[in-house]
């Protein structure tokens, strides 16, 4: 944060918790839209908006840190107009995550078996992990990382899995 913003230590930590309060807003709705059933429906337009306000973040925060002699105060950084969007930015991407991960993780609980659930649930901690770390170091990956990870990830369940989505979905 440092380095995109130009800020120091309370810059941060206003970043991380605008993220935290953005994250909390997309879950919370997402909680709102599924009405206690599991609602894919807010996951592509999540996606999109997750995509639109990470551009627009990169743009908002394009040559801060090269222009940047000095560390800039948080009162400085919220009084800015740039600053101000990129806090809106911020928000708005990290509640495109929370609408965008919880109906998915739902989906991926009420789709496992409960005798697997948790074997399910921590493999897919692992493949959301191994995702991370292969789009944030894009340079340093061999090709067709990323290829294999969503090969394992797309044949590792099951038809019947998704057969008992629609069971559940339909019960309710």
């Amino acid at each position: 944060v440092r380095t995109a913003t130009g800020g120091g230590t309370g810059v941060e930590a206003a970043i991380s918790g605008l993220f935290a309060v953005g994250i909390a807003v997309g879950s919370l709705t997402a909680a709102r839209i599924a009405g206690g059933r599991i609602a894919l429906s807010p996951v592509p337009l999540a996606a999109l908006g997750m995509g639109i306000f990470l551009v627009a973040l990169g743009f908002a925060t394009n040559g801060i840190a090269a222009s940047a002699t000095a560390d800039v105060s948080l009162a400085a950084f919220l009084t800015s107009p740039r600053g101000v969007f990129i806090g809106f930015a911020v928000i708005s991407l990290a509640a495109a995550g929370g609408l965008f991960t919880v109906p998915l993780f739902a989906a991926v609980q009420a789709v496992a078996a409960p005798e697997r659930r948790a074997r399910t649930i921590a493999a897919v901690s692992i493949l959301n992990a191994v995702y991370i770390i292969d789009i944030r170091v894009p340079w340093q990956r061999k090709p067709g990382n990323l290829q294999a990870v969503i090969a394992v990830h797309c044949h590792a369940r099951e038809r019947p899995a998704r057969k008992r989505l629609r069971r559940r979905s339909l019960n309710r």
